[in-house]
């Protein structure tokens, strides 16, 4: 005995997913982020976790702008890795962009 199967003329259903719009992880490369961890590490052993948001928004602002533009201004000359922190100076920077933006983020009318 057969049975008989009826046939859709509708497509299979697909993946649908909508997130259009949202960051896309995926697109930064996962080891600058394993290194600007590391320099996080690195600070969090040498001060204390976290320490660096202590400051206050104005302070935290010209330190780490400072900060950035020092390793910037490292790269810029041709010196890419920091023997002090034992890391590139752009894992550097990356770290203080972060905090950077933290703390602008705490405050929206902070400047520098």
């Amino acid at each position: 005995m057969s049975k008989s199967r009826e046939t859709s003329s509708a497509p299979p259903p697909c993946f649908v997913k909508h997130d259009q719009g949202k960051a896309r992880f995926s697109l930064v490369p996962c080891g600058a982020e394993v290194a600007m961890a590391r320099v996080f590490t690195k600070g969090a052993a040498k001060y204390s976790d976290e320490n660096w948001k202590l400051a206050s928004t104005d302070e935290g602002i010209k330190r780490y702008y400072d900060a950035a533009r020092r390793h910037l201004d490292a790269i810029h000359a041709g010196v890419l890795f920091d023997e002090e922190l034992g890391e590139q100076h752009a894992a550097a920077l990356m770290a203080n962009a972060a905090m950077l933006y933290w703390f602008i983020d705490q405050d929206g009318s902070a400047g520098v």
